[in-house]
């Protein structure tokens, strides 16, 4: 029963980081990244850049780009995204 439980606990542990942290993805590399600021870097012009709802704490400044898509995958309930 003890090895169940842990085994459980383990599983939601991981899973739960997963399912509950932000994630920003290149659709045209199919990367994923956590934070806008390192899907950018990695960017070419050309790319679809998919941001999940959330807070990023990041300053960003975008330039060099002539075709660069940022989209949302969802709206948050509020409408802040």
């Amino acid at each position: 029963m003890r090895t169940i439980f842990i085994f459980l606990f383990a599983f939601l542990l991981f899973f739960s980081s997963s399912l509950f942290s932000q994630s920003v993805h290149n659709r045209t590399t199919g990367s994923n990244y956590t934070s806008i600021t390192n899907a950018l870097i990695d960017a070419v012009n050309g790319d679809l850049i998919e941001i999940d709802p959330g807070t990023y704490n990041e300053s960003l400044t975008i330039s060099g780009f002539t075709n660069l898509t940022l989209r949302a995958t969802a709206w948050t309930q509020s409408g802040d995204n």
